[in-house]
């Protein structure tokens, strides 16, 4: 038996994600390894009508 010390698992709470962290699971307690768990989360990106950035951006003041 194939012994497994360290588990990642990529969650993104779909059926598939939910299948791939049960079976991983399953390893980890058959093998003695531990499991680490990966989500990823991208931040939204927002443009305007002509495809420019639309989130303010930061603009330095200028002291008179």
């Amino acid at each position: 038996m194939v012994r497994y010390q360290n588990i990642l698992v990529p969650i993104d709470f779909s059926a598939p994600s939910d299948a791939a962290f049960a079976h991983a699971t399953g390893l980890a307690g058959q093998s003695g390894g531990r499991l680490h768990l990966l989500h990823v989360v991208t931040e939204p990106f927002l443009v305007d009508a002509w495809g420019r950035d639309a989130l303010p951006t930061r603009r330095s003041r200028v002291m008179a």
